[in-house]
């Protein structure tokens, strides 16, 4: 889960699983706040916590993201809820936009990024997928700092996850292959699973 903590423009809080053998990633769901009055950490906190409860996650599975700019935010979740969180390896200057590309080359990838569709629905809310597809570069081809709480949310989870390389797809065990055997990577991931949640629980991480 990650937080980038704004005060003033947008708070975004984002929830991701990244599969530990095809790095598919997985946006399972988000809270995109805009009003001034909702920001501060405590109601930011309870809605995070709401997420988690959606998808019945307990909070210990869970790594905890923040922009380390943001030191006020994780100082009060730590205070007030004896919550340690992690700070963000932050990419800056070429960084950013080699992350930046990491992110569209997932995206050019048939199933590498996956979206709850609550949050591609309705495309007027801003969410992440809103962002993405709004998302261009100035007449100067340099990326604007605007509408991009999200997508800074995104960079910051797939930094702390190492996440440094778009994914190669493993073989799948195809009926037709002759081989006598796989390696441990292949064996574990059976794409003929077909309960999702199964997928879920037993693939996915962080």
């Amino acid at each position: 889960m990650g937080f980038d903590p704004g005060s003033t423009s947008a708070f975004a809080v984002l929830l991701v699983a990244i599969h530990k053998y095809n790095k598919s990633i997985l946006i399972l769901d988000e809270h995109y706040e805009t009003e001034k009055e909702k920001m501060s950490t405590r109601p930011m906190w309870l809605e995070a916590m709401r997420l988690l409860n959606k998808w019945n996650i307990r909070q210990d599975d869970v790594r905890f993201i923040y922009d380390y700019a943001a030191a006020w935010f994780a100082n009060e979740v730590n205070d007030k809820f004896g919550v340690g969180l992690e700070p963000c390896f932050k990419d800056i200057g070429r960084d950013k936009e080699k992350r930046l590309s990491l992110i569209k080359d997932c995206l050019l990838l048939e199933g590498c990024v996956k979206f709850n569709a609550e949050n591609v629905n309705n495309v007027n809310e801003k969410y992440l997928f809103w962002e993405m597809s709004n998302y261009r570069t100035d007449e100067k081809h340099k990326i604007p700092k605007e509408n991009d709480h999200a997508i800074d949310t995104l960079r910051y989870i797939l930094s702390n996850a190492h996440y440094d390389e778009a994914p190669v797809a493993p073989p799948s065990k195809d009926p037709d292959d002759m081989r006598r055997g796989f390696t441990v990577e292949q064996d574990q991931y059976d794409t003929n699973t077909s309960d999702p949640m199964t997928r879920f629980y037993e693939d996915f991480y962080e």
